[in-house]
């Protein structure tokens, strides 16, 4: 390690033509519409699994009952009673739809749903948890309404 002054450089070392690809989770689409009066959201995502890891599970985690922050939508809080996180899992596709009923009163067309697509990979004894950017919206805005 070089230091000069407030500048830290440090060496890197890779073995030539090798980077490690990490598994990735997107967000692609989300979807609105009214099925027999109940105001309903669909997500979908897609991720991307590397080779020498292996899908333990995927899905989604959301919520919805006023705000949350970016970092407690996660897995470790899901059934938290603070943090009211809750999952959807859907298994081992590579692409997972998850549909969200928000009800049939009007006043659920304008409630925030706080979601996230999720994978949990392992690599030999190593668990990881992937997630995707978190998506903010409602029934209306999914329809371009505010």
């Amino acid at each position: 390690m070089i230091v000069q002054g407030s500048v830290t450089l440090k060496a890197v070392y890779m073995a030539e033509g090798h980077v490690e690809s990490q598994p990735t989770a997107v967000m692609t689409d989300v979807s609105a519409k009214e099925v027999d009066g109940a105001f309903k959201l669909s997500f979908a995502s897609a991720m991307d699994i590397p080779e020498g890891y292996t899908l333990v599970d995927s899905g989604f985690v959301y919520f919805n009952k006023g705000t949350i922050a970016d970092a407690d939508l996660n897995l470790s809080n899901v059934g938290n009673p603070t943090k009211n996180v809750r999952k959807k899992s859907l298994g081992g596709d590579k692409t997972n739809i998850f549909t969200l009923n928000l009800g049939t009163t009007d006043a659920n067309n304008n409630t925030d749903v706080y979601i996230r697509a999720y994978l949990r990979c392992s690599k030999g004894e190593k668990i990881v948890d992937v997630y995707s950017d978190m998506v903010v919206t409602s029934y209306n805005k999914a329809l371009g309404q505010q």
